[in-house]
């Protein structure tokens, strides 16, 4: 078994685990190795298994001797085991104090670290759908200000909304400080705080990091109460891409540009226009594009401009198959590599010309029932897509003149669960905070009556779709055309 290449290694965190409060901070070392171990979770994955590291490469990884290791690696394990932090999760209703690891071990035998997750975080590290962070570990290599990757992290959740504000109070809850008033807490005078942990760990993120963040103060008289942060990604921030191939086991440079030039060039020749122009249906491939199998945003939607739905959903199928059948025999599936090629060479069919997967042709039996389910299930994800953003569109039209009068149902409600820590929240951001901003869409949405303005009917409707039945089975079309779903 080897790790993966520093370059390749993705992490992924619920954004409850994200905006956990601690009352102590991790040292540098447990947070690399909490890191390390995070990234170490496949998408894959359906639950925690036991994780392992390589004793060779764990003494790489921290640059220490062979000697040192088994000790070194149970002095870190028990840091991380004996830092315990509080998760609050309003959507679940629950409030838990966990730590991050439930073991850790050496098997003598095969020279081997393991390590369990606590069961509890299952939820905010396993099989993620929405309202998580993702990064490359390469954003921290250089970080070398303890709470720089904390920082880092909680900024990184809302870089597609370029900002977020937080009240000073929680974020010293979540770097482990503690309340500014309290017995010897540290950095209890904002400008102390400022100098020693917010500017360096800023000035960290923008030199190191694939995001710039610039900084706004909120006061209340004159008294700063709160921190807006404007967030630009930097895709090409050149120390991240040094920091891929300078550390743990990454390839040459020339053959990372060789792997990396054919997305950039796909990137920059597709049109604007082309990209522009897609129909609502792109948006779940787009989606599957990005966060399943780990494309840029940037060569997802060239993708989608140059394949048709159809070979770019069964190639997706393809490498799915792939990856689970690589799994099976403990080999690494380079996904994102293997999904490129699928959709570009087409691997729908093999050397014979017959199909590799079932789903793109259908049973090798005709099932009337099935064919019409596979319509029914590819219609009913199209239609979510497209509704999800026919609604996104109305609540970007309504939203400025609806927010007082969200204010006023969140103010009804105060009694509700949950719904005054919301209502807190609002005040605090508005509408910029993605759980006030969902909520928000949903009322509106039932206010405006909008799943039935854009139901399934008007959507087959508008986005030209057609059932018919031939010879006693269903068929889908599309613009005339016939589809094979």
């Amino acid at each position: 078994m080897s790790t993966k290449p520093l370059r390749e290694l993705v992490i992924r965190k619920g954004n409850e685990l994200v905006q956990a409060k601690r009352s102590t901070h991790l040292t540098s070392r447990e947070r690399k190795l909490v890191s390390f171990m995070v990234a170490q979770i496949s998408p894959w994955d359906n639950d925690f298994k036991e994780y392992c590291f390589p004793f060779a490469e764990f003494v790489d990884y921290f640059g220490i001797t062979d000697k040192n290791a088994l000790k070194e690696y149970e002095k870190i394990a028990h840091g991380i085991m004996g830092k315990p932090f509080l998760i609050d999760d309003r959507e679940r209703q629950e409030r838990f104090t966990c730590c991050w690891l439930a073991e850790a071990a050496y098997d003598k035998k095969e020279r081997m670290f393991k390590y369990r997750f606590t069961p509890r975080l299952k939820p905010y590290l396993i099989q993620l759908k929405r309202y998580y962070t993702k990064y490359r570990m390469a954003n921290l290599v250089n970080l070398d200000h303890v709470h720089s990757e904390t920082m880092f992290e909680l900024i990184k959740q809302y870089e597609n909304l370029g900002e977020c504000t937080r009240r000073l109070d929680d974020l010293r809850d979540y770097l482990g400080l503690g309340p500014a008033e309290a017995p010897g807490a540290k950095y209890p005078a904002y400008a102390n705080l400022k100098d020693k942990v917010i500017n360096p760990t800023l000035e960290e993120i923008n030199k190191y990091t694939d995001i710039q963040v610039s900084l706004e103060e909120i006061k209340d008289g004159r008294k700063v109460v709160s921190l807006k942060f404007k967030i630009t990604p930097q895709p090409n921030n050149p120390e991240v891409a040094a920091a891929k191939l300078r550390h743990h086991g990454a390839p040459d440079i020339a053959a990372t540009e060789a792997e990396l030039a054919p997305a950039t060039q796909r990137a920059e020749t597709a049109s604007t226009q082309a990209l522009a122009e897609q129909p609502a249906e792109m948006a779940p491939l787009l989606k599957s594009l990005v966060e399943e199998f780990e494309f840029t945003k940037e060569e997802g939607l060239s993708l989608c401009a140059r394949y048709s739905a159809e070979q770019i959903l069964g190639n997706l199928e393809v490498t799915r198959q792939r990856a689970v059948a690589n799994r099976a025999n403990n080999i690494e599936t380079k996904l994102t590599a293997y999904a490129r090629s699928a959709i570009q060479r087409d691997f729908r069919k093999d050397a014979k010309g017959q199909p590799r997967v079932e789903i793109l042709a259908g049973p090798k039996t005709a099932d009337p029932a099935a064919q019409s389910q596979r319509i029914r299930s590819y219609l009913d994800r199209m239609h979510q897509a497209w509704r999800k953003a026919r609604i996104n569109d109305v609540f970007e039209q309504r939203k400025d003149s609806f927010r007082a009068e969200f204010g006023r149902w969140l103010e009804a409600r105060l009694e509700e669960p949950g719904m005054a820590e919301t209502y807190e929240e609002f005040q605090l951001s508005g509408l910029e905070n993605p759980r006030v901003r969902g909520l928000a869409r949903i009322v509106l949405a039932e206010q405006e009556k909008l799943d039935q303005r854009f139901a399934l009917s008007v959507f087959m409707q508008q986005e030209a779709y057609a059932v018919t039945t031939e010879n006693g089975q269903e068929i889908l079309f599309k613009v005339g055309r016939r589809m094979d779903v």
